[in-house]
């Protein structure tokens, strides 16, 4: 049964949107030759279809077709992409192209140019929103405090502004905000019993995450397994709750804490006696580990 409450749901931070500078694309027989700054390939030619890369130079393209949606398929590094041949996807003042941060919660490096072996600028937390200016080779050159950075395409997804819109109210979105607000408390005491904001038992961790988002939780572990609905381990996503039941514990679960990705987990450690992060997928916590749920 779920008997979370949604109140209120707090906005992402965005950063910097501003337009992103887009040109022509001119096609002659079966060759499309692209003259870009950013043009936005497609997977299928559709609007709502993912952005797989930019082009960002002027490019030649074997393969090309015009179906009469006005749209192309051209040849693009071995892959067939789509582009719209009447440039209705490249309307930049009102649809600016974005990179989402999405790093399940931890902080991203961006760069002073493409590639690891370049100095840090600075580093951003996930759910960040940068303006992009071109793309290629794994990755995106953005607009960043009236400059410009680069980060990793790995770490960064491409949307318009319009596509952020509808995303920034999913689940997925939310999910990593909580996962941000969580690691602010790391080092914060284990005190059993105790509620946040400065010390927490580990059920009145969660418990406190969530409440600043509006989600009102059960108080004890083993009321927190009414809380949303069950997933599977393999299935986890950033802001889930995962229980653990050590041995000689006659309840369902004897501690709880929150997947925040890549396997690992933070929660108000009742080993250490602070909030910490610890991995799921080896070590003690993987040998006890029980259920999970989802709440979002």
């Amino acid at each position: 049964m779920n008997i979370v409450k949604r109140t209120v749901q707090f906005p992402l931070h965005v950063a910097l949107l501003c337009a992103v500078l887009l040109t022509m694309a001119m096609a002659s027989g079966n060759q499309s030759v692209v003259k870009a700054e950013a043009m936005r390939l497609r997977a299928e030619p559709n609007l709502a279809s993912p952005i797989l890369a930019l082009v960002t130079e002027e490019t030649t393209n074997a393969g090309l077709s015009e179906n009469a949606t006005g749209w192309e398929a051209i040849l693009f590094r071995n892959q067939q992409d789509f582009m719209s041949s009447y440039q209705n996807d490249t309307n930049a003042s009102a649809n600016p192209l974005l990179a989402y941060v999405n790093t399940s919660g931890s902080v991203l490096n961006i760069r002073s140019g493409p590639g690891t072996a370049y100095s840090i600028v600075d580093q951003v937390p996930s759910g960040t929103v940068l303006p992009v200016i071109s793309s290629g080779d794994g990755w995106h050159k953005v607009e960043y405090k009236s400059s410009t950075a680069y980060v990793s395409e790995e770490y960064a997804r491409l949307m318009t502004l319009k596509e952020y819109e509808t995303y920034k109210g999913s689940s997925d979105a939310l999910g990593n905000q909580i996962v941000q607000c969580a690691q602010n408390y790391i080092g914060c005491k284990y005190v059993f019993g105790a509620n946040g904001p400065t010390s927490f038992d580990c059920s009145g961790f969660v418990k406190y995450i969530y409440s600043q988002y509006g989600y009102s939780l059960n108080r004890t572990a083993t009321d927190q397994l009414e809380n949303g609905v069950a997933v599977e381990k393999d299935a986890l996503q950033p802001g889930d709750l995962v229980f653990f039941r050590s041995s000689g514990t006659e309840k369902p679960v004897s501690h709880v804490g929150m997947y925040i990705g890549d396997g690992n987990f933070i929660h108000a450690s009742t080993n250490e006696y602070q909030v910490r992060i610890d991995n799921l997928d080896s070590g003690y916590y993987a040998n006890i580990y029980v259920y999970a749920r989802h709440v979002l």
